[in-house]
């Protein structure tokens, strides 16, 4: 890293480098050792970097002009692990991830349960987790599958907490019945939520909110239900996100037609 005109190597450990804050610190010196912790399900299939993409590649320089930083581009595997050397990784399920050939460590990540909201005999009703899905699966398919989701999540019983995506400009919930958050409560991620709201089942299309909240809370249910639309490759062998989510207790829900 630099400082003040002078310069030292400090390991740098980051999810990966697409953001231009890790971005700066994951390319800024090549003498550092790089060691790539675990983000959701980014590390356990064959993420690439969406920045051959012109308009992506420019948003993420125009965030980091922003902050007054270079933003160096990259291709390969999203974590950024075949760009650079990498020192090491630390993830949940080591035995699954891709590309271990890549790394010159690989330890293993010991969650401990996060705390209930309330006792399990008290938990009860659903957050909902909602995505722009019609970016992956196209208007007319994605339209079809809120309404199977939507009298999915009705049929598990309870009210049911609306949590919007970030990306999304909505903060309606799609069914009336269905309870908004306030703003603060929006802000917060899926896996403080939970804590807070004392919920019994977290559904959602295929968030990898899902995994990180099936890792933590055993007592919760834990649901994808647009996971087998969206293929990927798992070291180059075709299939979709079902078989990763499902890797950590996430329940797969079929909703296609």
């Amino acid at each position: 890293m630099q400082s003040a005109g002078k310069s030292c190597d400090v390991d740098i450990y980051v999810p990966h480098p697409f953001n231009p804050l890790s971005n700066y610190a994951f390319f800024l010196s090549e003498r550092s050792g790089k060691y790539i912790y675990q983000d959701g399900i980014l590390n356990y299939y064959d993420a690439t970097s969406p920045l051959d993409s012109r308009s992506c590649l420019l948003r993420q320089k125009a965030k980091a002009a922003i902050i007054g930083l270079p933003y160096r581009a990259y291709a390969g595997h999203l974590s950024g692990i075949d760009t650079t050397a990498i020192a090491g990784g630390f993830f949940t399920h080591p035995e699954r991830i891709v590309h271990t050939d890549r790394f010159n460590s690989i330890q293993k990540l010991h969650l401990h349960p996060g705390p209930a909201g309330s006792s399990a005999e008290s938990q009860s009703g659903t957050l909902f987790l909602d995505q722009s899905i019609e970016e992956s699966i196209g208007n007319p398919a994605a339209s079809a599958l809120r309404l199977h989701t939507i009298s999915f999540v009705n049929g598990l019983g309870g009210p049911v907490v609306y949590k919007p995506h970030y990306a999304q400009k909505t903060k309606s919930p799609p069914d009336p019945s269905w309870q908004a958050l306030d703003s603060h409560s929006r802000s917060l991620p899926a896996e403080l939520l939970v804590a807070k709201l004392g919920i019994k089942s977290v559904v959602s299309f295929y968030s990898s909110a899902l995994a990180n909240i099936a890792l933590n809370y055993s007592d919760i249910n834990c649901y994808a239900t647009a996971a087998v639309a969206i293929p990927v490759s798992i070291d180059g062998r075709s299939t979709t996100l079902a078989e990763v989510l499902s890797g950590f207790g996430v329940k797969i829900a079929d909703m296609r037609c």
